[in-house]
């Protein structure tokens, strides 16, 4: 299954598998929105299944976001798996 991002109420939310495939054009959406607006959220409760590439992806954003001095927040209770593997990523 692709992904999809669809902004509802000033969030961004994504649908879909984030996996090798999708992983790179996922960073490449992402880091525009990080570039143009003040803050950026995704939520990541309609995401069905996440590859270790879409969680490298998650950490690039958040390096991105970091050195741009933006905002991102990830929100959602969606694959728990990136939580328990990365808790100390998603603390910063």
């Amino acid at each position: 299954m692709a992904l999809q991002i669809l902004k509802k109420n000033g969030t961004f939310e994504l649908w879909g598998n984030l996996s090798t495939r999708t992983s790179r054009s996922f960073i490449t959406h992402l880091e525009y929105l990080i570039n143009t607006l003040k803050g950026v959220i995704i939520d990541i409760d309609k995401i069905k299944a996440i590859e270790t590439s879409g969680i490298e992806a998650l950490k690039i954003l958040i390096g991105i976001s970091l050195k741009k001095n933006s905002i991102l927040s990830i929100n959602g209770k969606g694959c728990k798996h990136i939580y328990a593997h990365n808790s100390k990523i998603f603390a910063a």
